[in-house]
């Protein structure tokens, strides 16, 4: 009897133990990430502030891309540079990119990006560095930097791939009216149920999806 008790106590101990050290895991792989997006943030400001302001263009603008330049390009190799960071032994991410080699751009907690061996764990802000308006719409012209996203925690849900995806309307749970967490693209809660976003200005702020919805054309527009 004596026995039995002893060791429904040691048990006792060791739950109490692991959900402890989970939890401790947890919140400093949340940490990491949060120190990823103010690595990135400063990287912003530092492309912006040789860019007169703009943002750095996406894989979508065209109006950027040129015979010189190859279509793949994506923000993320811009900022790479400013990062100390060696660019992506394919442009934009490509198939043979890594986590790895993701830096900054990869989330120790993204355990669904490294099981498929993917190089991005977040996503950009589509309409800033889209088409013309990384070139017309710039930094000092924004009305609300503090409430504005730039970056995010994201996930791709359609078929693998390393590439990375976008926070647009009509497209990217849980903004708008978009409802099902599988969207193709939709932010990742992955740090106990709330995601990091990277604002304009620089600061970062966890939100949970309920926060968030709803709130797209306040926070991407």
């Amino acid at each position: 009897m004596e026995m039995a008790v002893a060791v429904a106590i040691v048990g006792a101990l060791f739950l109490m133990v692991f959900v402890g050290f989970q939890k401790g895991l947890g919140a400093s792989k949340s940490a990491q990430c949060v120190n990823n997006l103010h690595q990135i943030g400063v990287a912003l400001r530092l492309y912006m502030g040789e860019n007169s302001g703009a943002y750095p263009p996406n894989r979508q603008n065209l109006d950027y891309h040129t015979s010189s330049t190859p279509d793949g390009v994506w923000e993320h190799d811009f900022l790479k540079a400013y990062l100390g960071e060696s660019p992506f032994k394919t442009a934009g991410g490509g198939t043979d990119v890594t986590w790895r080699e993701a830096g900054p751009f990869w989330c120790p907690a993204d355990a669904p990006r490294k099981e498929k061996n993917a190089a991005l764990s977040y996503g950009s802000n589509y309409y800033r560095g889209l088409g013309s308006a990384s070139i017309t719409q710039r930094f000092q012209s924004e009305k609300y930097p503090s409430k504005t996203i730039y970056m995010t925690d994201i996930i791709r849900n359609d078929p693998p791939g390393p590439g990375t995806a976008y926070i647009r309307l009509g497209y990217t749970y849980p903004f708008g009216s978009i409802s099902d967490p599988k969207a193709k693209w939709a932010v990742d809660f992955r740090h106990h149920g709330r995601a990091n976003l990277l604002f304009l200005d620089g600061h970062i702020q966890s939100y949970s999806a309920s926060e968030l919805a709803g709130r797209s054309p306040e926070l991407i527009q």
